[in-house]
């Protein structure tokens, strides 16, 4: 039986793919090993083992409030705490964090959280007497004064949909009712009548 040399089946088919392969600009520009970025790490890696003799670090200290995936059997060694969940966003990170990763429910829960940091930051500015800025974090003074024409133009166009969504919502109590049809009348005194049997 012959039994053909993997090396010389893997040097073939990249042998094939680069004559496949020659019109596109680049190809096969990492192919020499001399020139591979990844040469040095890949002859290290392939026998010696001493830059692998670290010690792990010792772990951070307050980590019992740290939200971490459901995944991982402990935290990392080192973390940030500059922002530590708190009320009711902070609620909604805990029950996320219950959740895998790969669950819709833990993504979803994490942005409900954010903007209910968002209406919480809003309200802490209105309680300290500063107002929103969202217009200058918008930066809508530069927009002013570079293109006035635009800003005009999404203004109007957000005041015409705002008004039809209010027509559309309230045309009951601004519009003069009809009298119901006969077909209506007639259905209405029919269940009358019959709600006495």
């Amino acid at each position: 039986m012959n039994e053909q040399n993997p090396t010389d089946g893997h040097a073939a088919l990249k042998e094939k793919l680069k004559a496949q392969k020659s019109h596109i600009k680049g190809w096969g520009i990492d192919a020499d090993p001399q020139n591979d970025p990844t040469y040095p790490m890949r002859r290290r890696l392939s026998g010696d083992k001493s830059h692998l003799a670290w010690e792990r670090p010792s772990q951070q200290s307050g980590f019992e409030d740290v939200l971490h995936s459901n995944e991982r059997p402990d935290v990392t060694r080192v973390f940030g705490t500059s922002a530590p969940a708190s009320g009711v966003s902070g609620a909604l990170r805990r029950c996320a964090f219950h959740f895998s990763e790969g669950r819709f429910s833990h993504w979803l829960l994490l942005l409900a959280a954010d903007r209910v940091d968002v209406i919480a930051g809003f309200a802490n500015d209105l309680c300290h007497g500063r107002g929103s800025q969202c217009f200058t974090d918008k930066g809508m003074k530069a927009k002013w004064e570079h293109d006035r024409e635009a800003v005009i133009t999404k203004a109007a166009v957000g005041v015409a949909v705002v008004g039809i969504l209010a027509l559309i919502c309230f045309r009951r109590h601004l519009l003069p009712q009809k009298p119901p049809a006969a077909h209506v009348v007639l259905a209405r005194k029919c269940r009358r009548f019959l709600s006495r049997f």
